[in-house]
C-alpha cells in the first residue's frame, strides 16, 4: 500500500493549502500502475535567478528502498521538453511504496527554451 512521506524540512513549513493540495493530488495519483518510479506534476516556477522549479510527487511504486542518484530528469510542457539536467537527492532515501513532495531546480543554463509553467510533466 502507497503511502505519503514528507521530508523533515518540508513537514515543517509547508503551508496547509500545499498540504491540502499534495494529499488530494496523492490520492489521485496513488494507485498508478507500471513504472516503479513515476511523478505526478505539482506546479512550476521561474525563482530570481532564472531558475526553473518543479514541485511534484515523487512516486515509488518499488519493493526496495530507493536512491535518487545522478538520474537525468527532462520536464516537459505539452509534449515538448523545455528543460533536462542530472539530479541526486543526498539527504533522503525513499522507502518501498512511498510518495514524496519535491522540488526539482532546473538551473537556467538547462533551460532550452522558455517555460509557460503549465501542463508540466517529469519523465527520467
Amino acid at each position: 500500500m502507497q503511502r505519503l512521506m514528507f521530508e523533515q524540512k518540508w513537514d515543517q513549513t509547508i503551508s496547509e493549502q500545499d498540504r491540502a493540495l499534495i494529499t488530494n493530488l496523492f490520492e489521485q495519483s496513488k494507485h498508478e500502475e507500471g513504472a516503479p518510479v513515476k511523478f505526478t506534476f505539482v506546479r512550476s516556477a521561474l525563482n530570481h535567478k532564472g531558475d526553473l522549479l518543479v514541485m511534484c510527487l515523487l512516486h515509488h511504486f518499488g519493493g526496495e528502498t530507493l536512491t535518487f542518484s545522478e538520474q537525468e530528469l527532462t520536464y516537459y510542457e505539452k509534449g515538448s521538453a523545455v528543460a533536462q539536467s542530472v539530479f541526486t537527492i543526498t539527504h533522503t532515501a525513499l522507502p518501498p511504496h512511498t510518495s514524496m513532495p519535491w522540488t526539482f531546480i532546473f538551473p537556467k543554463q538547462t533551460v532550452m527554451k522558455q517555460p509557460t509553467l503549465a501542463h508540466g510533466e517529469l519523465r527520467l
